[in-house]
C-alpha cells in the first residue's frame, strides 16, 4: 500500500467507525478526483455504489462522460446509479443560474438515492477548500464563512479535504488511472475558476505551501468557529426566551456584555435579519418602545426591555436597505458579477435583468411600490409614472402592493418581474455587469 493510500485509509478510519460495515454511494463525475476516489474505495474492498449525473450541458461530451462512468463501474462490478436532467429546460422554469439549477438537482437525487446508504461521498480536496474560503472572503463573511466544507455534514463525507490536487494526481498517475477531462473547468467565466487558475498560483508564488497554509488555518478557525459557537449558546440561554409563537431578547441582559453587538447578530441570524439591520436594532436597544423591524421572514419588535420575534404575516410591508448588491442573495435573488465582452444575450425570462456595475451605488433598498414613484423603462423614450406602468400592464391593485421595487441610491433599478429601468442598462462604456436573477419569492 503506498504511502497516499496509506494516509488516506488511517484518515478514513478517524471519520466513520466500522468502516467495512457500511454502505457507501460514491458520487462520480468521471474527472480525476472522482475517480481517484473511487479507486481507492475499490482498492480498500469498501461496500459501495456509484451515482452519476448528467446534466447534458456540454453536448457529446456528456454523453462521454457517462459512457466512461458506465465503462468503470462495469470493469470494477460496481453498482452504478446514473440520472439524465434536462438542465436548461429546468433553468428556463426557475430563472435561477445553470451552476444553482444544476447543484439542486444533483443534490435532491443524491439524498433521494443516498436514503439507503450510510454516507454519501464526494471528492472535494483541499485545494477546493482553499478556493471556499478565498471566494467567502471576496463576497465577505465572517468566522463561519472561514471554516471551509465540513468533512461530514449528515450523511455526506469528503475524506479527500486532507489531500492536495497534486496528491490525488501523484496517485492517479501512478495507478495509471484514465479520467475526463471536463473543459469548462478552464473557462475563467466562473469565479471559483479564476480562483483556481488566477488567484492562488498568485498566492502561491508568495507562498509555495499555500494549500498547506490554508489546510492548517481552515483547522484553527473551525476549533475557534465550535468554541464561539458554544459560548453562544450559553448566552442564548441565559439572555433569550422561545416558544411556539415568538422569541425574545432581554435587553438589560444583552447590553451588560462586552460583545453585545456580536451576540444579537448571532441571535438574530435564524431569523435572516441581515447585519445591516441588526446593526439598526443595535442602535434602537436604548430607544423608544414600539420600534419595528423586518427580516425576509420575521419581524422584530422593541417592547420596552424586551425584544421580540415574530414570523412575518403575509402581506406586511417590504423594506429591506443593505450596502452591497451581493446581500440581494439573502432576500432570494442570485448575483453574478461578469466581465462585459460584448456577448451578452438578453432573453425573455422577466425574471432576470443585467445591469451596469458602475451604476449600481450603494445605498440598496428592496422596497413596495409608493405614491409618486417613477422610472425609466427599458425599451421606451423617457420616465413614466409607476402606477400608469402598472396600470398598462394590467397590474391589479393587489399585485401592485406586493411587486418589489430594486433600488440603487434611492432610483428605481428593476421593478421585479416586470421591467428594467433604461438608466442602469449596459452601453458602449460598460466594462462590467451583474446579471440578478429573482427566483420568485422574497425570502431564503
Amino acid at each position: 500500500m503506498n504511502d497516499f493510500k496509506s494516509s488516506f485509509y488511517a484518515h478514513l478510519h478517524t471519520l466513520v467507525e466500522n468502516l467495512h460495515r457500511k454502505k457507501f454511494l460514491l458520487t462520480i463525475s468521471g474527472g480525476k478526483d472522482s475517480v481517484a476516489l473511487a479507486h481507492l474505495f475499490y482498492q480498500l474492498q469498501l461496500s459501495f455504489s456509484l451515482a452519476h449525473c448528467n446534466f447534458h450541458l456540454r453536448g457529446e461530451d456528456s454523453n462521454n462522460d457517462m459512457k466512461f462512468v458506465q465503462d468503470l463501474a462495469k470493469k470494477w462490478q460496481i453498482p452504478l446509479y446514473i440520472k439524465e436532467f434536462d438542465t436548461l429546460a429546468e433553468q428556463q422554469k426557475t430563472g435561477k443560474s445553470i451552476e444553482m439549477v444544476a447543484r439542486e438537482l444533483r443534490y435532491h437525487w443524491f439524498d433521494e438515492i443516498g436514503a439507503s446508504f450510510d454516507y454519501i461521498v464526494t471528492a472535494h480536496h483541499a485545494n477546493d477548500n482553499a478556493e471556499t474560503v478565498l471566494l467567502n472572503l471576496t463576497r465577505g463573511t465572517g468566522l463561519k464563512g472561514m471554516i471551509g466544507i465540513p468533512e461530514i455534514n449528515g450523511k455526506y463525507l469528503r475524506p479527500l479535504l486532507p489531500f492536495t490536487v497534486d496528491d490525488i494526481l501523484q496517485y492517479v498517475e501512478d495507478e495509471h488511472l484514465s479520467y475526463y477531462i471536463d473543459q469548462t473547468n478552464f473557462s475563467e467565466i466562473f469565479h471559483r475558476n479564476r480562483m483556481r487558475h488566477t488567484v492562488l498560483p498568485a498566492l502561491t508564488s508568495i507562498n509555495p505551501q499555500i494549500i498547506a497554509t490554508f489546510t492548517r488555518n481552515i483547522h484553527h478557525f473551525q476549533q475557534q468557529f465550535n468554541f464561539l459557537q458554544y459560548e453562544i449558546e450559553q448566552y442564548r440561554n441565559r439572555f433569550t426566551e422561545k416558544n411556539d409563537h415568538q422569541f425574545s431578547i432581554n435587553i438589560r441582559e444583552l447590553t451588560s456584555h462586552p460583545y453585545a453587538s456580536l451576540l444579537l447578530y448571532e441571535f438574530l441570524k435564524p431569523y435572516h435579519f441581515s447585519t445591516l439591520v441588526t446593526r439598526e436594532i443595535f442602535k434602537a436597544l436604548e430607544g423608544e418602545s414600539g420600534k419595528t423591524f423586518f427580516s425576509p421572514t420575521h419581524t422584530l419588535v422593541k417592547n420596552r426591555d424586551t425584544l421580540i420575534v415574530q414570523k412575518r404575516e403575509e402581506n406586511q410591508p417590504l423594506n429591506f436597505s443593505f450596502q452591497t448588491i451581493e446581500e440581494l442573495t439573502n432576500y432570494g435573488f442570485s448575483v453574478d458579477l461578469q466581465l462585459n465582452n460584448g456577448t451578452v444575450i438578453y432573453g425573455r425570462n422577466p425574471n432576470i435583468i443585467y445591469v451596469d456595475a458602475k451604476k449600481m451605488q450603494s445605498p440598496f433598498q428592496l422596497r413596495n411600490w409608493e405614491t409618486g414613484d417613477y422610472f425609466y423603462p427599458f425599451g421606451m423614450r423617457g420616465k413614466k409614472k409607476l402606477s400608469d406602468f402598472f396600470v398598462d400592464q394590467k397590474i391589479d391593485k393587489f399585485s401592485k402592493y406586493q411587486t418589489p421595487l430594486l433600488c440603487s441610491n434611492g432610483e428605481i433599478v428593476w421593478v421585479v418581474g416586470l421591467r428594467a429601468d433604461n438608466r442602469f442598462k449596459i452601453d458602449a462604456q460598460t466594462t462590467h455587469y451583474y446579471k440578478i436573477i429573482y427566483h420568485g419569492r422574497i425570502g431564503k
